[in-house]
């Protein structure tokens, strides 16, 4: 399964970040940050977070 981060701006102007699966669905979209450095803070922490995750009992 492919996961994205896509780091964008909204129309105020502000960061945001999605987190895309590979069907192009959103499964997690945080409120906005206006400085673009606090957004790229939480795209690395929920990076790092992602390499820890172990899927279970995954049933297709």
């Amino acid at each position: 399964m492919t996961t994205e981060l896509e780091l964008y701006q909204d129309r105020k102007g502000e960061y945001r970040f999605r987190l895309k699966i590979e069907n192009d669905k959103n499964i997690a979209k945080p409120e906005s940050s206006k400085p673009k450095h606090h957004a790229v803070s939480c795209i690395k922490s929920v990076k790092k977070m992602l390499q820890k995750v172990l899927v279970t009992n995954y049933k297709h």
